[in-house]
Protein backbone atom coordinates (compact mmCIF):
# COMPACT_ATOMS: atom_id res chain seq x y z
CA UNK A 1 0.00 0.00 0.00
CA UNK A 2 3.03 2.38 1.18
CA UNK A 3 4.33 1.41 -2.23
CA UNK A 4 1.57 2.11 -4.31
CA UNK A 5 1.03 5.57 -2.69
CA UNK A 6 4.75 6.79 -3.04
CA UNK A 7 4.57 5.66 -6.99
CA UNK A 8 1.69 8.02 -7.20
CA UNK A 9 3.57 10.74 -5.42
CA UNK A 10 5.88 10.53 -7.80
CA UNK A 11 3.81 10.36 -10.82
CA UNK A 12 2.39 13.45 -9.78
CA UNK A 13 5.42 15.09 -8.95
CA UNK A 14 6.72 14.04 -12.45
CA UNK A 15 3.69 15.26 -14.10
CA UNK A 16 4.29 18.56 -12.46
CA UNK A 17 7.55 18.92 -13.47
CA UNK A 18 6.23 18.94 -16.82
CA UNK A 19 4.62 21.92 -17.02
CA UNK A 20 5.92 24.88 -19.07
CA UNK A 21 7.68 26.68 -16.52
CA UNK A 22 6.79 29.93 -18.60
CA UNK A 23 3.33 29.75 -17.63
CA UNK A 24 3.12 30.88 -13.70
CA UNK A 25 -0.14 31.88 -11.43
CA UNK A 26 1.78 34.28 -8.84
CA UNK A 27 -1.51 34.68 -6.48
CA UNK A 28 -3.39 37.10 -8.24
CA UNK A 29 -1.37 37.58 -11.59
CA UNK A 30 -1.51 35.71 -14.73
CA UNK A 31 2.22 35.95 -15.68
CA UNK A 32 3.61 33.95 -19.07
CA UNK A 33 7.04 34.88 -20.55
CA UNK A 34 7.51 37.71 -17.79
CA UNK A 35 4.14 39.22 -19.44
CA UNK A 36 1.20 40.08 -16.79
CA UNK A 37 -1.03 39.16 -19.21
CA UNK A 38 -4.36 38.82 -16.47
CA UNK A 39 -5.05 40.50 -12.84
CA UNK A 40 -7.54 38.39 -11.07
CA UNK A 41 -7.25 39.65 -7.58
CA UNK A 42 -9.57 41.54 -5.91
CA UNK A 43 -8.89 45.12 -6.37
CA UNK A 44 -7.70 47.44 -4.00
CA UNK A 45 -3.73 49.00 -3.49
CA UNK A 46 -1.73 46.79 -5.95
CA UNK A 47 1.65 46.42 -6.16
CA UNK A 48 2.63 43.83 -9.65
CA UNK A 49 5.40 41.22 -9.17
CA UNK A 50 9.11 42.33 -9.77
CA UNK A 51 9.03 39.54 -12.13
CA UNK A 52 6.83 41.13 -14.76
CA UNK A 53 8.49 43.35 -17.87
CA UNK A 54 5.43 44.22 -19.87
CA UNK A 55 1.67 44.43 -18.62
CA UNK A 56 -0.45 42.72 -21.89
CA UNK A 57 -3.50 44.10 -23.15
CA UNK A 58 -6.41 44.79 -20.95
CA UNK A 59 -4.25 42.89 -18.26
CA UNK A 60 -6.44 44.98 -15.65
CA UNK A 61 -9.53 45.82 -17.92
CA UNK A 62 -12.73 46.38 -15.54
CA UNK A 63 -11.02 45.50 -12.07
CA UNK A 64 -11.39 47.16 -8.81
CA UNK A 65 -7.86 48.55 -7.99
CA UNK A 66 -7.45 52.02 -6.81
CA UNK A 67 -3.60 52.35 -6.92
CA UNK A 68 -0.85 50.23 -8.86
CA UNK A 69 2.61 50.38 -8.51
CA UNK A 70 4.47 49.33 -11.17
CA UNK A 71 8.03 47.70 -10.90
CA UNK A 72 11.23 49.19 -12.88
CA UNK A 73 11.35 45.90 -14.71
CA UNK A 74 8.63 46.93 -17.16
CA UNK A 75 9.30 48.23 -20.19
CA UNK A 76 5.77 48.31 -21.97
CA UNK A 77 2.07 48.58 -21.00
CA UNK A 78 0.48 47.42 -23.65
CA UNK A 79 -3.41 48.11 -25.44
CA UNK A 80 -6.12 49.07 -22.56
CA UNK A 81 -4.46 47.91 -19.96
CA UNK A 82 -6.22 49.46 -17.38
CA UNK A 83 -9.11 50.47 -19.58
CA UNK A 84 -12.35 51.06 -17.40
CA UNK A 85 -10.34 50.69 -14.18
CA UNK A 86 -13.17 53.09 -12.84
CA UNK A 87 -11.53 53.07 -9.20
CA UNK A 88 -8.33 54.28 -10.21
CA UNK A 89 -6.96 56.94 -8.13
CA UNK A 90 -3.41 56.07 -8.94
CA UNK A 91 -0.63 54.56 -10.92
CA UNK A 92 2.99 54.87 -10.15
CA UNK A 93 5.04 54.53 -13.85
CA UNK A 94 8.77 53.76 -13.63
CA UNK A 95 11.89 55.14 -15.42
CA UNK A 96 12.03 51.81 -17.32
CA UNK A 97 8.42 52.33 -19.25
CA UNK A 98 9.20 53.71 -22.77
CA UNK A 99 5.78 53.90 -24.37
CA UNK A 100 2.08 54.02 -23.12
CA UNK A 101 -0.04 51.83 -25.48
CA UNK A 102 -3.32 53.06 -27.07
CA UNK A 103 -6.59 53.42 -24.62
CA UNK A 104 -4.09 52.42 -21.52
CA UNK A 105 -6.54 54.53 -19.07
CA UNK A 106 -9.13 54.78 -21.09
CA UNK A 107 -12.38 55.89 -18.70
CA UNK A 108 -10.04 55.99 -15.47
CA UNK A 109 -12.34 58.52 -14.16
CA UNK A 110 -11.25 58.03 -10.72
CA UNK A 111 -7.52 58.80 -11.94
CA UNK A 112 -6.79 62.26 -10.48
CA UNK A 113 -3.08 62.88 -11.47
CA UNK A 114 -0.34 60.59 -13.54
CA UNK A 115 3.39 61.04 -13.54
CA UNK A 116 4.72 60.09 -16.95
CA UNK A 117 8.37 59.63 -16.42
CA UNK A 118 11.33 61.01 -18.92
CA UNK A 119 11.71 57.48 -20.19
CA UNK A 120 8.35 57.61 -22.23
CA UNK A 121 8.55 58.19 -25.64
CA UNK A 122 5.24 57.87 -27.25
CA UNK A 123 1.68 58.81 -25.80
CA UNK A 124 -0.72 56.58 -27.59
CA UNK A 125 -4.27 57.40 -29.11
CA UNK A 126 -6.95 57.63 -26.10
CA UNK A 127 -4.47 56.77 -23.85
CA UNK A 128 -6.21 59.36 -20.83
CA UNK A 129 -9.74 59.50 -22.67
CA UNK A 130 -12.34 60.10 -20.15
CA UNK A 131 -10.32 60.37 -17.11
CA UNK A 132 -12.93 62.91 -15.93
CA UNK A 133 -11.11 63.39 -12.36
CA UNK A 134 -7.85 63.96 -14.51
CA UNK A 135 -6.74 67.50 -13.34
CA UNK A 136 -3.12 68.20 -14.46
CA UNK A 137 -0.42 66.46 -16.79
CA UNK A 138 3.01 67.06 -17.19
CA UNK A 139 4.67 66.20 -20.85
CA UNK A 140 8.33 65.16 -20.62
CA UNK A 141 10.84 66.55 -23.11
CA UNK A 142 11.38 62.69 -23.98
CA UNK A 143 8.06 62.94 -25.41
CA UNK A 144 7.87 63.27 -29.09
CA UNK A 145 4.24 62.32 -29.53
CA UNK A 146 0.80 62.48 -28.22
CA UNK A 147 -1.62 60.26 -30.47
CA UNK A 148 -5.09 61.18 -31.29
CA UNK A 149 -7.97 61.41 -28.97
CA UNK A 150 -5.09 61.15 -25.71
CA UNK A 151 -7.07 63.42 -23.21
CA UNK A 152 -10.34 63.91 -25.31
CA UNK A 153 -12.80 64.63 -22.50
CA UNK A 154 -10.93 64.73 -19.67
CA UNK A 155 -13.12 67.54 -18.66
CA UNK A 156 -11.40 68.42 -15.39
CA UNK A 157 -8.20 68.71 -16.49
CA UNK A 158 -6.95 72.49 -16.01
CA UNK A 159 -3.20 72.69 -16.83
CA UNK A 160 -0.66 70.87 -19.41
CA UNK A 161 2.99 71.66 -19.85
CA UNK A 162 4.38 70.14 -22.69
CA UNK A 163 7.85 70.06 -23.25
CA UNK A 164 9.86 71.19 -26.28
CA UNK A 165 10.08 68.09 -27.18
CA UNK A 166 6.91 67.34 -28.95
CA UNK A 167 6.68 67.39 -32.79
CA UNK A 168 3.27 65.24 -33.04
CA UNK A 169 -0.11 66.00 -31.55
CA UNK A 170 -2.77 64.32 -33.34
CA UNK A 171 -6.10 65.30 -34.09
CA UNK A 172 -8.75 65.63 -30.85
CA UNK A 173 -5.90 64.98 -28.69
CA UNK A 174 -7.42 67.27 -26.03
CA UNK A 175 -10.81 67.99 -27.21
CA UNK A 176 -13.62 68.52 -24.84
CA UNK A 177 -10.79 69.44 -22.00
CA UNK A 178 -13.52 72.08 -20.88
CA UNK A 179 -11.52 73.24 -17.84
CA UNK A 180 -8.43 73.80 -19.92
CA UNK A 181 -7.75 77.64 -19.90
CA UNK A 182 -4.32 78.24 -21.44
CA UNK A 183 -2.22 76.16 -23.41
CA UNK A 184 1.26 76.43 -24.76
CA UNK A 185 2.10 74.74 -27.88
CA UNK A 186 5.90 73.71 -27.67
CA UNK A 187 7.95 74.89 -30.93
CA UNK A 188 9.11 71.55 -32.27
CA UNK A 189 4.87 71.21 -33.80
CA UNK A 190 4.57 72.89 -37.15
CA UNK A 191 0.82 71.48 -37.57
CA UNK A 192 -2.14 71.45 -35.03
CA UNK A 193 -4.56 68.74 -36.25
CA UNK A 194 -8.36 68.59 -36.74
CA UNK A 195 -10.61 69.27 -33.40
CA UNK A 196 -7.42 68.95 -31.23
CA UNK A 197 -8.72 71.77 -28.59
CA UNK A 198 -12.85 71.40 -30.25
CA UNK A 199 -15.06 72.03 -27.18
CA UNK A 200 -12.61 73.59 -24.39
CA UNK A 201 -15.20 76.03 -23.67
CA UNK A 202 -12.91 77.64 -20.90
CA UNK A 203 -9.37 78.08 -23.51
CA UNK A 204 -8.71 81.24 -23.20
CA UNK A 205 -4.99 81.73 -24.45
CA UNK A 206 -2.91 79.55 -26.42
CA UNK A 207 0.67 80.42 -27.32
CA UNK A 208 1.64 79.19 -31.06
CA UNK A 209 5.29 78.86 -32.03
CA UNK A 210 6.22 80.52 -35.69
CA UNK A 211 7.14 77.48 -36.95
CA UNK A 212 3.45 76.08 -37.21
CA UNK A 213 2.59 76.39 -40.71
CA UNK A 214 -1.25 75.04 -40.59
CA UNK A 215 -3.85 74.84 -38.02
CA UNK A 216 -6.74 72.11 -39.01
CA UNK A 217 -10.53 72.01 -38.96
CA UNK A 218 -12.47 73.22 -35.99
CA UNK A 219 -9.11 73.20 -34.37
CA UNK A 220 -10.65 75.42 -31.71
CA UNK A 221 -14.19 75.39 -32.47
CA UNK A 222 -16.56 76.06 -29.01
CA UNK A 223 -13.06 78.41 -27.81
CA UNK A 224 -15.44 81.50 -28.14
CA UNK A 225 -13.03 83.71 -25.87
CA UNK A 226 -10.04 82.79 -27.33
CA UNK A 227 -6.92 84.57 -27.52
CA UNK A 228 -3.86 83.47 -29.79
CA UNK A 229 -0.21 84.77 -29.33
CA UNK A 230 2.36 84.17 -31.50
CA UNK A 231 4.97 86.49 -33.28
CA UNK A 232 4.30 89.11 -35.30
CA UNK A 233 3.38 88.26 -39.11
CA UNK A 234 3.19 84.35 -38.38
CA UNK A 235 0.30 81.99 -39.21
CA UNK A 236 -0.92 82.48 -36.22
CA UNK A 237 -1.67 85.45 -36.68
CA UNK A 238 -3.19 85.29 -39.92
CA UNK A 239 -5.37 82.48 -38.91
CA UNK A 240 -6.54 84.43 -35.52
CA UNK A 241 -7.80 87.48 -37.98
CA UNK A 242 -9.68 85.15 -40.58
CA UNK A 243 -10.75 83.36 -37.62
CA UNK A 244 -11.80 86.29 -35.37
CA UNK A 245 -9.78 85.74 -32.50
CA UNK A 246 -7.84 88.28 -30.68
CA UNK A 247 -4.40 88.13 -31.39
CA UNK A 248 -1.35 89.44 -29.08
CA UNK A 249 1.81 89.30 -30.22
CA UNK A 250 4.29 88.01 -27.85
CA UNK A 251 7.63 89.62 -27.98
CA UNK A 252 11.03 88.93 -29.69
CA UNK A 253 13.00 85.94 -28.07
CA UNK A 254 15.62 89.10 -28.59
CA UNK A 255 13.52 90.95 -26.16
CA UNK A 256 16.06 90.88 -22.84
CA UNK A 257 16.55 93.71 -20.37
CA UNK A 258 19.77 95.58 -21.05
CA UNK A 259 18.97 95.39 -24.70
CA UNK A 260 18.61 98.25 -27.53
CA UNK A 261 15.45 99.81 -28.19
CA UNK A 262 15.19 101.28 -31.91
CA UNK A 263 13.65 105.01 -32.26
CA UNK A 264 11.53 104.77 -35.12
CA UNK A 265 8.61 106.64 -36.62
CA UNK A 266 5.36 105.21 -37.83
CA UNK A 267 2.84 107.26 -39.93
CA UNK A 268 -1.00 105.80 -39.07
CA UNK A 269 -4.24 106.79 -40.43
CA UNK A 270 -6.54 107.41 -37.59
CA UNK A 271 -9.77 108.45 -38.93
CA UNK A 272 -8.92 108.60 -41.92
CA UNK A 273 -6.48 111.32 -41.19
CA UNK A 274 -2.16 110.94 -40.68
CA UNK A 275 -0.66 111.20 -37.66
CA UNK A 276 3.03 110.64 -37.17
CA UNK A 277 4.07 108.23 -33.82
CA UNK A 278 7.15 108.65 -32.44
CA UNK A 279 7.94 105.00 -31.93
CA UNK A 280 10.91 102.03 -30.40
CA UNK A 281 11.05 98.92 -32.07
CA UNK A 282 12.42 95.59 -30.93
CA UNK A 283 14.50 93.54 -33.49
CA UNK A 284 14.18 89.78 -33.28
CA UNK A 285 16.52 87.23 -34.63
CA UNK A 286 16.00 87.85 -37.96
CA UNK A 287 16.13 91.93 -37.78
CA UNK A 288 12.38 92.14 -38.44
CA UNK A 289 11.22 95.13 -36.25
CA UNK A 290 8.25 94.71 -33.53
CA UNK A 291 7.32 98.28 -32.92
CA UNK A 292 5.78 99.80 -29.82
CA UNK A 293 4.08 103.26 -28.79
CA UNK A 294 3.72 105.66 -26.05
CA UNK A 295 0.05 104.83 -24.44
CA UNK A 296 -0.40 108.25 -23.66
CA UNK A 297 0.30 109.59 -27.42
CA UNK A 298 -2.47 107.04 -28.60
CA UNK A 299 -4.78 108.60 -25.57
CA UNK A 300 -4.35 111.71 -26.85
CA UNK A 301 -5.36 111.23 -30.36
CA UNK A 302 -8.25 109.17 -29.53
CA UNK A 303 -9.08 112.11 -27.05
CA UNK A 304 -12.80 112.79 -28.37
CA UNK A 305 -13.57 109.68 -30.22
CA UNK A 306 -15.43 106.77 -29.42
CA UNK A 307 -12.30 105.38 -28.71
CA UNK A 308 -10.96 107.76 -25.96
CA UNK A 309 -9.89 106.74 -22.93
CA UNK A 310 -8.20 108.20 -19.39
CA UNK A 311 -4.86 107.01 -18.84
CA UNK A 312 -3.63 107.55 -14.63
CA UNK A 313 -1.15 106.13 -12.16
CA UNK A 314 -2.37 103.75 -9.28
CA UNK A 315 0.96 101.97 -7.94
CA UNK A 316 0.83 100.45 -11.58
CA UNK A 317 -0.77 102.24 -15.05
CA UNK A 318 -4.43 102.55 -14.65
CA UNK A 319 -6.92 102.69 -18.19
CA UNK A 320 -10.53 104.02 -17.77
CA UNK A 321 -11.96 103.57 -20.90
CA UNK A 322 -15.03 105.87 -22.59
CA UNK A 323 -13.43 108.56 -20.56
CA UNK A 324 -11.80 111.77 -21.93
CA UNK A 325 -8.43 111.73 -21.50
CA UNK A 326 -6.15 114.52 -19.72
CA UNK A 327 -2.67 115.52 -21.31
CA UNK A 328 0.05 116.14 -19.28
CA UNK A 329 2.33 117.42 -21.22
CA UNK A 330 4.23 114.68 -22.27
CA UNK A 331 2.09 113.23 -25.35
CA UNK A 332 3.46 113.49 -29.00
CA UNK A 333 7.09 113.44 -27.82
CA UNK A 334 10.29 111.91 -26.66
CA UNK A 335 12.05 112.95 -24.14
CA UNK A 336 15.04 111.18 -25.36
CA UNK A 337 16.13 110.61 -28.40
CA UNK A 338 18.04 108.26 -30.60
CA UNK A 339 18.17 104.87 -29.87
CA UNK A 340 17.66 103.65 -26.30
CA UNK A 341 18.80 100.89 -23.57
CA UNK A 342 15.13 99.55 -22.43
CA UNK A 343 14.10 99.21 -18.73
CA UNK A 344 11.88 96.16 -19.31
CA UNK A 345 10.61 94.30 -21.85
CA UNK A 346 7.61 91.68 -21.45
CA UNK A 347 4.35 90.81 -19.14
CA UNK A 348 3.35 93.95 -17.45
CA UNK A 349 -0.15 94.52 -15.22
CA UNK A 350 -1.72 97.14 -15.98
CA UNK A 351 -5.53 98.15 -14.38
CA UNK A 352 -8.43 98.31 -16.74
CA UNK A 353 -11.39 99.46 -15.79
CA UNK A 354 -10.58 98.73 -12.51
CA UNK A 355 -10.03 94.96 -13.29
CA UNK A 356 -6.34 93.37 -13.88
CA UNK A 357 -5.30 93.35 -17.50
CA UNK A 358 -1.74 91.53 -18.61
CA UNK A 359 0.11 93.01 -21.49
CA UNK A 360 3.02 93.01 -23.16
CA UNK A 361 5.00 96.52 -22.08
CA UNK A 362 8.11 98.38 -23.27
CA UNK A 363 9.50 100.45 -20.90
CA UNK A 364 11.87 102.82 -21.25
CA UNK A 365 13.24 105.82 -18.61
CA UNK A 366 14.45 109.32 -19.06
CA UNK A 367 17.75 110.82 -17.28
CA UNK A 368 15.82 111.29 -14.29
CA UNK A 369 14.59 107.93 -14.01
CA UNK A 370 11.06 108.56 -15.20
CA UNK A 371 9.58 105.41 -16.76
CA UNK A 372 7.15 105.71 -20.23
CA UNK A 373 5.23 102.77 -21.03
CA UNK A 374 4.80 101.61 -24.50
CA UNK A 375 2.66 99.16 -25.91
CA UNK A 376 1.72 97.36 -29.21
CA UNK A 377 -1.33 99.43 -31.47
CA UNK A 378 -3.15 96.24 -32.06
CA UNK A 379 -3.02 95.13 -28.55
CA UNK A 380 -4.27 98.15 -27.07
CA UNK A 381 -6.97 97.82 -29.92
CA UNK A 382 -7.69 94.62 -28.98
CA UNK A 383 -7.76 96.02 -24.99
CA UNK A 384 -9.76 99.13 -25.31
CA UNK A 385 -12.32 98.81 -28.47
CA UNK A 386 -11.02 100.29 -31.43
CA UNK A 387 -9.99 98.47 -34.83
CA UNK A 388 -6.06 98.34 -36.40
CA UNK A 389 -5.42 96.97 -39.56
CA UNK A 390 -3.14 97.41 -42.59
CA UNK A 391 -3.61 97.28 -46.40
CA UNK A 392 -1.09 97.82 -48.75
CA UNK A 393 -2.99 101.42 -49.55
CA UNK A 394 -3.63 103.03 -46.35
CA UNK A 395 -0.68 101.12 -44.30
CA UNK A 396 -1.08 101.71 -40.82
CA UNK A 397 -5.01 102.49 -40.07
CA UNK A 398 -6.84 102.93 -36.15
CA UNK A 399 -11.11 103.23 -36.99
CA UNK A 400 -12.70 104.41 -33.73
CA UNK A 401 -16.54 103.76 -35.08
Amino acid sequence: MKKRILATLLALVMAVGLLPTAALAAGDFQITDGVLTEYTGPGGDVVIPGSVTAIGQRAFEGSSVTSVTIPSSVTTIGYGAFEYCRNLTSVTIPNSVTALGNQVFLYCESLTSVTIPNSVTTIGEETFRDCTSLTKVTIPNSVTSIGEGAFNGCSNLTAVTIANGVTSIGNAAFSYCESLTAVTIPDGVTGIGDNIFYGCTSLTAVTIPAGVRGIGNDAFKGCDSLTVRGAEGSYAQIWALDNGKTFEAVLPASATPGMTAYASTQLVEVDGKKVEFQCYALKDANGNDTNYVKLRDVAYILNGTAAQFQVGWDGQVAITTKTAYTPNGSEMKTPYSGDRTYAKAGSEYVKLNGGSKSMNALILKDAEGNGYTYFKLRDLGAALGFKVDWTAQRGIFIETK
